[in-house]
């Protein structure tokens, strides 16, 4: 069995960015006030503008590929049943034709993390469709926005019916899945404040 762990191709992607921008910032910082400005200077930013540029692919690449690592630990661990609807607590019986509360719940997650949250639930299919709309310039906006606010009200329903072994796995999923979308717009935002955007 692969034995990859998804949380540190994760929390590596996002370490070695946090640790770029930092370095550049102390070399920018320390050029200023010292007035190092010459051939080293220059050789350190270049080699600092790499190792960002490389960050920022691993992340591109990272979080994708951490997602994909977790879906298949998970699956690996998964137990096959009949139906995903009847799936309660276990050792709890559920009542026929009845959904737990929690799947029915608004989803942060859903919202907020679009394309991210799509793939970690195993909902493939919506995220082509998500990445082929954010090719079409405005109306592929609009219609994502309206896609969130729809995943937000029926994401959890649409990921649950897509099978999982118990409601606990999937309400572990979805906690998993919000701290990655938290993370990445922690990034996000990094990386806007680095660009002087903010």
């Amino acid at each position: 069995m692969n034995k990859s762990n998804p949380w540190l191709v994760l929390i590596i992607s996002a370490l070695s960015f946090l640790a770029t921008i930092i370095l550049f910032s102390m070399s920018t910082y320390f050029a200023q006030k010292y007035g190092w400005e010459g051939d080293g200077t220059v050789i350190v930013r270049f080699i600092l503008g790499l190792s960002g540029l490389a960050s920022v692919l691993g992340i591109i690449v990272g979080i994708p590929v951490g997602i994909v690592l977790m879906v298949k630990k998970q699956n690996a661990k998964a137990e096959t049943s009949s139906h995903p609807a009847s799936k309660t607590a276990p050792g709890v019986p559920a009542a026929p034709g009845s959904v737990d509360p929690f799947i029915k719940k608004w989803s942060w997650g859903a919202f907020f993390g679009g394309f991210i949250w799509v793939l970690g639930n195993r909902m493939y299919k919506w995220a082509i469709g998500m990445l082929i709309l954010a090719l079409i310039p405005v109306l592929g906006g609009l219609v994502l926005f309206g896609l969130s606010i729809y995943l937000g009200i029926k994401g959890r329903e649409i990921a649950w019916a897509k099978g999982w072994a118990s409601l606990e796995e999937f309400k572990k999923r979805q906690k998993v899945m919000a701290w990655v979308i938290l993370v990445v717009i922690i990034l996000l935002f990094a990386m806007a404040f680095a660009a002087g955007d903010l």
